[in-house]
């Protein structure tokens, strides 16, 4: 594979990085201003919505240090697939419990399609210093996401 064809999906993942971390913002977002019984899962999703913010900073810095920007329509289309999601377990009566078990899904794919490994190792197929760089600061995926599901991988629903 040449160099440049290995850029291009290397600048691809990080674009769907960007689009899923603006995905997971929308899908927790309405969740947080939801949960009135349950303070404490409250508390972690209001952390990890800042650590969410943090990776999507830093992967706007990532494409930018490349010449490159995030997809509007990737953004987009996560970002209404993540608010239909929220939606359709606000009507449920075991909302709390819909919640929970999605978020523990998403995460999972999170961590498998943007871990750290992954993104060193592409930074240096690709070459590309920069990202390298920031990615130092922390990885594509949150420590919440990893702590999360460390945290409920036994737990039974």
């Amino acid at each position: 594979m040449s160099e440049s064809e290995t850029r291009h999906i290397f600048i691809a993942g990080l674009k769907n990085a960007h689009a899923m971390e603006k995905q997971a913002l929308s899908v927790m977002r309405p969740q947080v201003k939801r949960i009135e019984n349950y303070p404490e899962i409250a508390e972690k999703l209001e952390t990890h919505i800042i650590e969410t913010e943090g990776q999507i900073e830093r992967l706007e810095l990532i494409l930018t240090s490349l010449a490159e920007e995030p997809s509007s329509l990737k953004d987009f289309t996560l970002w209404v697939t993540g608010s239909m999601a929220a939606l359709s377990h606000a009507a449920a009566a075991d909302e709390i419990l819909k919640n929970s078990m999605a978020n523990f899904a998403f995460e999972n794919l999170e961590i498998a399609l943007a871990s750290r490994r992954k993104f060193k190792r592409n930074c240096n197929i690709t070459k590309e210093s920069q990202p390298n760089l920031i990615c130092r600061r922390g990885a594509p995926v949150s420590g919440a996401s990893l702590r999360h599901c460390r945290h409920h991988r036994n737990y039974r629903y």
